[in-house]
């Protein structure tokens, strides 16, 4: 149960090896150049941004991908290349 309806939380909902390897990810992350870090806007650098998700959309063997560094899509021509690319596994 939580104070928000609908949600459930609990302090042993994952084991302790996996909130381990998250931590430890959450540290690579952390660990970028001050003039890398996102700090998210308004807040008097109190809220940093890890992954933006609006910067960092991709997901993993879902997302098409156009392996050429010399094509460009915009919003001109977005329309046409819906669907093409393919998958990959960054694993």
């Amino acid at each position: 149960m939580s104070v928000v309806d609908g949600v459930w939380q609990s302090d042993e909902l994952i084991s302790q090896d996996i909130k381990q390897s998250l931590i430890s990810y959450v540290i690579i992350l952390e660990n970028v150049p001050e003039n890398e870090q996102d700090w998210h806007p308004g807040t008097n650098k109190q809220i940093l941004d890890l992954v933006h998700p609006s910067l960092f959309c991709f997901v993993n063997q879902i997302t098409r991908v156009i392996n050429d560094k010399n094509h460009f899509i915009n919003v001109d021509n977005a329309l046409e290349h819906i669907g093409l690319g393919q998958t990959i596994d960054i694993n």
